[in-house]
């Protein structure tokens, strides 16, 4: 019994404490209200003041912009393309101009804030990445990965064909901004050398088909006039028919197909970075709150309130020190 009574004893003490609590801070609040309403010109004065000088600011002030591109980044140079993405970033950070000017860019304002390029996944571009990759395919379809895992896993990442590249740029940056990037990054020798090379067997592959398929038109035209089909000799013939002429159609489609992906692959094989997409750039918003005419006011407000407190508390703490020494 005597314990129940205490425990009834503590809680109605704790009601108590927060009860008290609550009453002094709707008491504080009280007072603002009333230190606001009792001094209303001058709050009035300090918005109007704040609303004012955050139009003319808003005005005269552009804001940050952002843009984002798919890229396709072509010759297996995905890792060359992040290295130089973060090497970028660190010389914009630390506004090495010197380097700036030599890639291209602006040194009279810094236009980009950070280059953010992240990889598109495709489970496909895995399975397609080779033997490497064909033994794990098993494993990873039993893991519930998350597309963050596997964005963040580094041998993966070689292996996608598509990226988003995200561009964080101060008001001086623009359209001209973007395409300084993507020069500096196709700007390689090296891999300048690997994509003349490349082209050239994607175009060497496409006129082989080509040859194959005309080849196979003849095989087939033979076959359908009953003839026999021509030896490398011109003396000899062949006469036997007893070939399959559907695995005839099946080589055909299957080299078609194999010319059709080799002129998309020419298509996107112009650069070492090719855009997609084509990336807009759009202005931050950073909602109400963020807009000068809001900011203002509020930080002027603000700051009177501030003042006014101190001040008051000076002057409260100066009494108390009077009345001491009195004594």
């Amino acid at each position: 019994m005597e314990q129940k009574n205490v425990d009834e004893i503590d809680l109605g003490a704790v009601f108590g404490l927060f009860k008290s609590a609550f009453n002094k801070l709707l008491i504080q609040v009280f007072k603002v209200i009333r230190f606001i309403i009792k001094n209303w010109i001058v709050v009035a004065v300090l918005t109007f003041i704040g609303v004012g000088f955050g139009a003319y600011s808003d005005y005269n002030s552009k804001p940050n912009q952002e843009a984002k591109a798919l890229i396709k980044i072509n010759f297996d140079a995905v890792k060359y393309v992040y290295n130089e993405i973060d090497l970028l970033n660190n010389k914009f950070k630390l506004g090495d101009t010197i380097f700036l000017k030599e890639a291209g860019f602006r040194t009279d304002s810094l236009e980009i804030k950070e280059l953010i390029l992240t990889p598109n996944v495709s489970m496909k571009d895995i399975a397609e990445g080779g033997n490497k990759y064909k033994a794990l395919m098993p494993i990873l379809s039993d893991f519930d990965l998350s597309e963050e895992d596997l964005q963040l896993s580094e041998p993966f990442i070689n292996e996608y064909k598509y990226h988003t590249l995200e561009f964080k740029l101060s008001p001086y940056g623009s359209k001209e901004t973007i395409e300084r990037v993507l020069d500096y990054i196709n700007d390689n020798k090296i891999l300048g050398e690997i994509k003349i090379a490349t082209i050239e067997n994607i175009n060497y592959g496409i006129e082989n088909n080509d040859k194959i398929i005309k080849q196979i038109d003849g095989v087939i035209e033979t076959f359908q006039s009953g003839e026999s089909l021509s030896s490398p000799s011109s003396q000899l013939y062949v006469v036997d028919k007893n070939y399959s002429i559907s695995e005839v159609f099946t080589s055909k489609v299957i080299i078609q197909q194999q010319t059709e992906e080799l002129k998309n692959e020419l298509i996107y094989s112009k650069e070492i970075v090719v855009v997609i997409n084509k990336p807009y750039l759009v202005e931050v918003n950073w909602g109400t709150l963020g807009k000068k005419t809001v900011l203002f006011p509020l930080f002027l407000v603000f700051a009177f309130l501030f003042l006014s407190f101190v001040k008051n508390g000076y002057n409260r703490l100066k009494e108390i020190e009077s009345s001491i020494e009195d004594k």
